[in-house]
């Protein structure tokens, strides 16, 4: 994975770390296409901070299927892993998101169920 890509002239990107071991006469040629890069004055290249943010929310999701989480956020807040299912719904929530809205009004009287059993397989 990257850590801390650059973005090199010819639109490919390694890691900032990298550039001094690759750097020759000024420039640092990609690896995937050979082209030259010329490094600029002071010679640090910025880094591509999208690319670094998409990674790690890569690095994330991988994180969770590795461990058994489900990578589903809550249909609620977006920002929570779900974890329980509304019937009525077909919605996933986050626990506080049931706590707080889906437990009030018409919403008490739905049948609210675990995503995950306690055995740690899909409900």
């Amino acid at each position: 994975f990257f850590e801390d890509p650059v973005m090199l002239q010819c639109t490919h990107h390694i890691c900032a770390r990298h550039v001094p071991s690759l750097t020759l006469g000024g420039g640092v040629p990609c690896p995937v296409c050979s082209q030259r890069t010329v490094l600029p004055a002071g010679g640090t290249m910025r880094v591509d901070s999208a690319l670094r943010l998409i990674v790690e929310s890569w690095k994330e999701q991988l994180q969770a299927s590795s461990t058994g989480e489900a990578a589903l956020l809550c249909g609620f807040c977006e920002e929570k892993p779900a974890r329980r299912r509304c019937i009525q719904c077909d919605g996933v929530l986050c626990e506080e998101c049931e706590r707080t809205y889906h437990s009030k009004g018409f919403f008490k009287t739905h049948i609210i169920v675990d995503l995950v059993g306690k055995d740690g397989k899909a409900a």
